[in-house]
């Protein structure tokens, strides 16, 4: 989880109970995310930093796979 989606979840979830994380907390994580999308559209965040990296621990064959409603139709 990166800082910026923990922040986010903080944001929703810093409430004492569900009613409070309906109002307060989605309010307060909707505008997390207004302020973010505000600040990518300024220049303020780099394009870069949206950028996910995986790195595989085996070859890539291994990561090849059928979902199951494709190979139970072979």
């Amino acid at each position: 989880m990166t800082m910026k989606q923990y922040e986010l979840l903080s944001k929703l979830f810093d409430c004492n109970n569900y009613e409070e994380v309906l109002t307060n907390g989605y309010q307060n994580a909707f505008l997390y995310i207004t302020h973010s999308i505000d600040k990518l559209m300024n220049g303020e965040i780099q394009i870069t930093d949206l950028v996910i990296s995986k790195l595989l621990r085996h070859n890539i064959e291994k990561y090849r796979s059928l979902f199951p409603h494709v190979s139970s139709s072979h």
